[in-house]
């Protein structure tokens, strides 16, 4: 788990008892981690769940969770872009047209 990348969302909501906010925490390991882990990844992900639940406590108004998902690499930038990106002047706030200035370009 020291290499998973970890995002703590909130996932829900339900208005049970007054509403409980239901907060999920993901570990996004890298394949070669989860393959060894397959088998017993949702095993591991319950014992997350339950520290989770000693640590912040159950019916405060939150629910957690966690969950064991595959890192995924974000899909290659197409060249013409990524040259778009590295050749793109940036200009100094005062020369950017007012639509840029407000959209926060």
């Amino acid at each position: 788990m020291m290499q998973a990348d970890i995002e703590f969302l909130k996932t829900g909501y339900d208005n049970w008892n007054g509403g409980i906010e239901l907060w999920t925490v993901y570990l996004r390991v890298p394949v070669k981690v989860f393959v060894s882990i397959e088998n017993v990844h949702e095993h591991i992900a319950r014992l997350i769940s339950q520290y989770l639940e000693l640590v912040v406590g159950k019916d405060n108004g939150y629910w957690t969770s966690a969950e064991i998902k595959l890192l995924r690499a974000p899909p290659p930038a197409s060249s013409s872009r990524a040259e778009q990106l590295v050749s793109a002047p940036v200009l100094p706030s005062s020369m950017r047209c007012e639509r840029e200035k407000r959209s926060g370009l």
